[in-house]
């Protein structure tokens, strides 16, 4: 039988563990749902979509030469809150969803990244990825997109988007909200895409 202290210590690891990458409150789910799971993926669903707007507003009032991603990409997935941590080994995660068309939510999607190499300490930023072709969009779809890298994100602030460009049809805006934004490299960010039901 398992003690007491054992459970509480296997309690406080995974605890770090979750606080250490970044663990998101919203969440996706793949494979076989039941009435109960959907309902609660509805309401997951309902709760970020708020938040997304408020950084889709964010991004908009900040910098208004960003207005030209938004009104000319095909699709632009849109994370409120990316955690990223590390000392030596790092991580990130986000959730978020995927707006296609100008305004319409087709999706969820989830960010991870996992790196290693000199890295200590953690942020919080919301982060817009842009997709500027319907092929690049097809793959983001399929689970297949891997940010590369020579892809770096650009920190929103005024002007920053009448200085910057699509890079290998795909444009990255971080704005941070907790930490400094130390590292900009986003190669090996994989994305996660689940259509909604």
């Amino acid at each position: 039988m398992t003690s007491k202290s054992q459970m509480m210590k296997a309690a406080l690891f995974l605890g770090a563990l979750g606080v250490a990458t970044g663990c998101s409150n919203y969440r996706t789910t793949t494979g076989n749902t039941t009435p109960e799971t959907d309902a609660i993926n509805q309401y997951e669903q309902d709760a970020l979509e708020p938040e997304c707007r408020r950084v889709i507003d964010l991004y908009r009032r900040t910098d208004g030469t960003l207005a030209k991603f938004f009104d000319n990409s095909i699709a632009y997935a849109v994370y409120p809150a990316v955690s990223k941590a590390g000392v030596g080994i790092g991580g990130a995660n986000g959730v978020g969803l995927l707006f296609e068309g100008g305004d319409e939510i087709t999706g969820t999607t989830t960010l991870s990244q996992f790196n290693i190499g000199a890295q200590i300490g953690g942020q919080t930023f919301a982060q817009i990825v842009f997709f500027e072709t319907p092929e690049k969009v097809a793959r983001f779809k399929a689970n297949e997109l891997e940010l590369t890298a020579n892809i770096s994100a650009v920190i929103v602030e005024d002007g920053s988007g009448a200085t910057s460009d699509f890079q290998e049809a795909v444009a990255v805006f971080v704005k941070p909200k907790e930490g400094f934004m130390l590292d900009l490299s986003l190669g090996g960010q994989e994305f996660n895409y689940e259509p909604m039901k």
